[in-house]
């Protein structure tokens, strides 16, 4: 999480980019620090809002597939509460080249559009996968090629995959990302892969949407948002420059093993949130601000 706000703010100043960065604490355990004291804020260059959400308030959320982290609702927390006219959704695993902030920074998106970025996985220390060399070009399904710009300083210029738009998967086949038909890529395929990484729109889209489905489970959820606002008739639009994300561990409890929705990501029939106060829209939280 670290690297993560160093490079936002890095990009921020350089290309003086105009917006905040929210931060939902989700559930602060009693024997952990705060993210505020946890992280070094020094060069900090926009607003940060660290808000807070109690854990005695998670516990009322229904758990049955004992979910560790609602990341849909907690997102749907900060897209409330974002001040800002478009908001990107994105985790704190994720590393912003000095390319992609200068892109955010430019802010030429139209609102009919929703926004989203290839992923490339990438490991800084001995993998138990096989990792392959970056080159300066990179072949997309079905022809197309990305000229990817040098990865963000201090990382490994190893890859392990590339989440490509669709990754020759083909929309609505059952748990997208298993598929082994090779579809031939399109530019009007809806890109599912890695979409709770980066997923901007603007904040108007996002309430038109409800936002993230506030399900009691995590997994697909974040291919439902894609699938919803390309149901509402925005237009998708894949940025030529990627995202970086940092290998981890992973515990135990974050995979839901054999067990996944009735409705996998690529449902065009995504269920929308009902209920008008998704994002705990009626509650007050704490917040901690961090002054540029």
């Amino acid at each position: 999480m670290q690297r993560c706000v160093d490079s936002i703010f890095e990009g921020a100043a350089k290309h003086q980019l105009d917006g905040e960065l929210i931060i939902v604490e989700w559930g602060q355990p009693a024997d952990r620090e705060s993210l505020s004291t946890a992280i070094k804020w020094n060069n900090s260059s926009v607003l940060t809002r660290i808000i807070r959400v109690p854990d005695t308030l998670v516990k009322t959320i229904p758990n049955p597939h004992k979910v560790k982290f609602f990341e849909p609702w907690a997102k749907n927390v900060g897209i409330r509460r974002a001040k800002g006219d478009w908001v990107l959704t994105t985790n704190a695993d994720i590393i912003f080249s000095d390319a992609m902030m200068d892109v955010l920074a430019d802010g030429y998106f139209n609102a009919r559009f929703f926004f989203r970025a290839n992923q490339r996985n990438m490991s800084e220390g001995p993998a138990n996968v096989p990792r392959r060399k970056i080159t300066t070009a990179n072949k997309q399904p079905g022809g197309f090629f990305w000229t990817w710009t040098p990865a963000p300083k201090g990382l490994d210029e190893f890859v392990y995959e590339i989440c490509y738009a669709n990754g020759n998967y083909q929309p609505y086949e059952p748990r997208e990302g298993h598929s082994k038909t090779a579809v031939p890529y399109s530019p009007s395929m809806l890109h599912f892969n890695a979409a709770g990484a980066f997923i901007m729109m603007t904040k108007a889209n996002y309430v038109r949407i409800g936002g993230w489905p506030e399900t009691d489970y995590w997994v697909s959820v974040d291919g439902k948002v894609v699938a919803l606002a390309a149901n509402a008739g925005l237009t998708q639009a894949t940025l030529e420059e990627p995202i970086y994300h940092l290998d981890h561990e992973r515990a135990a409890t974050d995979s839901p093993g054999s067990w996944y929705p009735p409705c996998d990501d690529a449902h065009p029939n995504a269920v929308a949130n009902t209920k008008r106060d998704w994002g705990f829209a009626n509650e007050k939280f704490e917040e901690v601000i961090i002054h540029e």
